[in-house]
């Protein structure tokens, strides 16, 4: 019998993975530490849908259209490469540009969620894209080195989804636990006949 989890208050997200898709060739890459993440919101955009009749709203249901998510934490240079799309192309070795000849790489954000008492949820954005651009704060002298903060849009995949989440005792599949943060793909979640 499956456990059910009837208490999860998010306190903490560890083991953030990110894994880029080459639209060109269609692969996705094995998941890669996205960083230390200090924090992660998201918020679901609704679509509103109405039925009027004769000018007045009679009817109306909201469906998830969107999402967005705002992370900040300490990336690794070369997650910060791809995510933006920074390049070397025509430059010399070691050398990377960013601007209008960046192209940013749509990619799959996996984590792990803990409440406080160490319990797990597994989430993931299986087609997410970034939305916000290259911003660096540095303050000398400072007590705390600050963290890269970025925005991206989670758009629906395949099957319509924007988010997927698991709470670890739930899932009676160990190898969808296995894989999750680092070769998600929305196929996974679903229930083989």
């Amino acid at each position: 019998m499956v456990n059910v989890v009837e208490d999860f208050s998010s306190y903490e997200i560890k083991e953030s993975s990110i894994q880029f898709i080459d639209k060109a060739t269609n692969t996705q890459s094995t998941g890669t530490k996205f960083g230390c993440v200090g924090s992660y919101e998201f918020e679901a955009e609704p679509k509103v849908v109405q039925r009027k009749c004769e000018g007045v709203v009679t009817d109306e249901i909201s469906k998830p259209d969107t999402g967005t998510a705002k992370i900040s934490a300490h990336i690794p240079p070369f997650v910060v490469r791809d995510l933006f799309g920074f390049h070397n192309n025509g430059l010399k070795t070691g050398v990377y540009a960013y601007g209008r000849n960046s192209q940013a790489k749509p990619f799959v954000f996996t984590a792990k969620v803990f409440d406080m008492y160490g319990n797990a949820k597994l989430i993931a954005l299986p087609n997410a894209s970034i939305t916000s651009g290259y911003a660096e704060n540095i303050e000398n002298g400072g007590e705390e080195v600050s963290e890269t903060e970025v925005e991206f849009s989670a758009k629906p995949d395949v099957y319509g989804e924007i988010l997927y989440q698991a709470f670890v005792d739930e899932v009676e599949d160990a190898q969808l636990i296995e894989d999750w943060l680092t070769k998600f793909e929305p196929i996974m979640a679903k229930q083989t006949p």
